[in-house]
């Protein structure tokens, strides 16, 4: 085995990244690979990361990330390309970020092991002040000195938080904000519509950038192990897998440092297209911006029907992907096709070849067999086969906005968590024409977790504090979600609904506890439903056919 070790003093910190890119470069496409770092605090310096940032927050650059869309290029710290057998031991070292940057990708590495290290930012795209005055639109705000501003920072996004009560509010606010006025030292003021409905005392976390790439990108890679890895932040999304397969987190961190409230500014971790088993266990999540984890495919939008065995498609979505990789099926793959009106599944094939027009976001798809004559352009399919499974057990979801688990896979168990104070929907079942993501769920275990104090803001789906399986389209239809079973859960709502459950064909709702709620169960658009021995006192259940 080929060791690297990694013994950086202070006095050439600024060389570290530096060293990290060299050493990337140099075992691109080789094995047995094995890097420890002295334990330490590293800073991990890029000079346009650096200067982007700078820019952002003198207002010159813009606060909605081009960056994030497709064809920008984009700050990578360190890019592992094409290794096979590689461990990156931390030490329970510190690597402190600068800037606009996406730290560490994995790209076409198999069996890669990633552990014992601290990834934080020295200075965060995000300020955190408390509420002095509002006047009309106008809100005043003491920046707390962990967060120097100088005056003319973007205003991305905003939210509050109650520091009593230790939670993020019922405010959440995207875009059309003016820059902060430095008015006095640590004190700035600008403008929001939803100035009135803030507290003076309460807390503001002020967001300067869009969602930027994420901390860690995982992409075409297979047998990844992260183990005892800590994000206190990232301009983005905390992880990212797309076309990738088995990757497992033990006592994965992700969570703010000391007050800043916020962690990642968008999901702690999202998976595109990915195969085998996503397994989590052991792991906090806190603070972040969006879902704790959201595993899906992409719709592709059929847009012309070629012959009778291809077709070519697009992805609707105007954001792209989270990772801006066009994602379509891939020769072999089995493929799913619905209409965007319901997201039933009706009909599947298998792809024998795919062309990629990655510039226009376009793919002509030809299938072994022959199209079938209901569809037409207009439908959509997702890839079916071997869709990544999901184990999420003895994990911790503590105040973020949005949802703990948004689950859009299939063979998934979520047990023994503790999911509280989400704004959202604790565990949200779904597939969507919204941000078109798929895919219809099956066999989805949802057992022995406790979520309390949920579904109160931001991410509430269905007015539903624990549980809700939707669908997120036209029309309700029996069955676009199969075998759902809802056991042994203790759900305190906040006088909402407990459980919703709905298209589904062949669930278990049984062994729970509701309490705090106005409706325990909503149950729509089903078949094949037993419930029993759940425990609900007054609180209603309500059966619809919509």
């Amino acid at each position: 085995m080929n060791n690297f070790y990694i013994d950086l003093k202070m006095t050439d910190d600024d060389k570290f990244l530096d060293k990290l890119r060299n050493i990337s470069d140099e075992i691109k496409g080789k094995k047995d690979i094995s890097i420890t770092f002295e334990k330490g605090t590293y800073e991990l310096k890029d000079d346009n990361a650096i200067k982007e940032f700078q820019q952002l927050m003198e207002g010159t650059l813009d606060y909605d990330t081009h960056w994030g869309k497709y064809g920008f290029p984009y700050n990578i710290g360190v890019l592992f390309e094409n290794v096979d057998n590689l461990v990156i031991d931390g030490r329970g070292s510190t690597l402190m970020m600068h800037g606009l940057i996406s730290p560490f990708t994995f790209k076409k590495c198999k069996n890669v092991v990633f552990k014992n290290i601290i990834i934080d930012w020295d200075r965060p795209p995000f300020s955190v002040g408390e509420i002095k005055s509002i006047s009309g639109d106008e809100i005043t705000v003491n920046i707390f000195d962990d967060f120097p501003v100088k005056g003319k920072e973007p205003v991305w996004a905003l939210m509050d938080y109650d520091p009593f009560n230790r939670h993020f509010g019922l405010i959440w606010k995207f875009r059309n904000m003016s820059q902060f006025e430095l008015i006095e030292p640590g004190v700035i003021k600008f403008n929001a519509s939803v100035a009135k409905d803030l507290t003076i005392g309460n807390y503001l976390v002020l967001r300067h950038v869009g969602n930027y790439r994420p901390c860690i990108h995982i992409l075409e890679s297979e047998n990844l192990y992260f183990d005892s890895i800590t994000l206190y932040n990232n301009p983005g999304m905390g992880v990212v897998g797309h076309y990738s397969k088995t990757i497992t987190f033990r006592n994965l961190q992700v969570k703010p440092k000391d007050n800043r409230i916020m962690s990642t500014t968008t999901d702690a971790t999202h998976f595109i297209n990915c195969e085998g088993l996503l397994d989590f266990e052991n792991c906090y999540f806190e603070g972040m911006g969006d879902d704790a984890i959201n595993v899906h495919g992409f719709y592709n939008y059929i847009t012309e029907i070629l012959d009778e065995h291809t077709v070519e498609v697009t992805i609707l979505n105007e954001n792209g992907t989270q990772d801006q990789v066009f994602d379509v099926p891939r020769k072999g793959d089995t493929v799913e096709f619905s209409k965007v009106s319901d997201l039933k599944p009706f009909e599947s094939n298998t792809v024998s070849e795919v062309t990629v027009d990655d510039e226009n976001w376009k793919a002509t798809i030809t299938f072994t067999d022959s199209i079938d004559e209901n569809i037409v352009v207009g439908d959509l399919l997702t890839k079916s086969n071997d869709v990544a499974a999901l184990r999420f057990v003895k994990c911790h979801v503590n105040n973020i906005r949005a949802r703990a688990c948004l689950i859009q896979t299939r063979n998934v168990v979520i047990e023994d968590c503790l999911i509280e104070n989400c704004t959202g929907t604790g565990i949200h079942v779904d597939t969507a024409t919204g941000w078109w993501e798929s895919i219809s769920c099956e066999n989805v275990v949802l057992r022995n977790n406790t979520i309390k104090d949920c579904g109160y803001g931001d991410g509430t789906y269905n007015n539903t504090s624990g549980i809700v399986v939707i669908t997120e389209c036209e029309e309700n239809a029996v069955g676009v979600h199969k075998n759902i079973i809802i056991e042994n859960n203790n759900i305190y709502g906040n006088e909402n609904t407990g459980i919703t459950l709905s298209c589904t064909d062949g669930s278990k709702i049984f062994n729970n506890i509701i309490r705090n709620c106005d409706i325990a169960l909503e149950i729509m658009s089903c078949d094949n439903i037993e419930l029993y021995n759940n425990s609900i006192g007054n609180q209603k259940i309500i059966f619809r056919r919509d």
